[in-house]
């Protein structure tokens, strides 16, 4: 009997190992590109901005992104907390754009965001210009969930 449990368990492991292995090899083949930000919603009481991530999967097994957990930088100050919207399913040699959402209430580092984006001057929406804006000074640093295997990532915006 005892050795009958030796097998399963060994054979447990190599499947376990073989499944390890898999999912290392798939996050290893995966790559994403410059993420981009706009302003998604603006209310009475909050502003919401979505950043869109490229991510590349380069391996044939198709991966699910099933969370983030992450900050946005501006000069290296935090201005909020990024969550993905939907959870999505990378296809195998395919590419597909996360998006991640900050709600911030218009008192708090919503002011900071619109105040950059339209050169100091935060109560005229109209004077939002994008070419204007030093995205390099704008960091995204977080970690991915990819297959239940944790991504770190970290890029400026273009």
């Amino acid at each position: 009997m005892a050795k009958k449990q030796v097998r399963i368990i060994v054979g447990l492991a190599i499947v376990g190992g073989l499944l390890w292995w898999l999912s290392k090899r798939t996050l290893s083949l995966i790559s994403y590109g410059s993420p981009s930000l706009r302003i998604h919603k603006v209310t009475l009481s909050n502003i919401e901005i979505r950043v869109k991530l490229p991510i590349i999967n380069q391996s044939d097994v198709p991966a699910p992104v099933t969370a983030f957990l992450g900050d946005i930088f501006y000069n290296g100050s935090s201005l909020g907390s990024l969550t993905l919207v939907n959870p999505v399913t990378l296809p195998g040699f395919g590419k597909t754009d996360l998006e991640f959402s900050l709600v911030s209430g218009l008192l708090g580092t919503a002011y900071q965001i619109v105040n950059i984006l339209t050169n100091n001057n935060p109560l005229d929406f109209q004077s939002i210009n994008y070419n204007n804006v030093d995205w390099s000074k704008f960091i995204i640093k977080g970690v991915l969930k990819v297959a239940n295997v944790p991504l770190q990532i970290e890029t400026n915006l273009v």
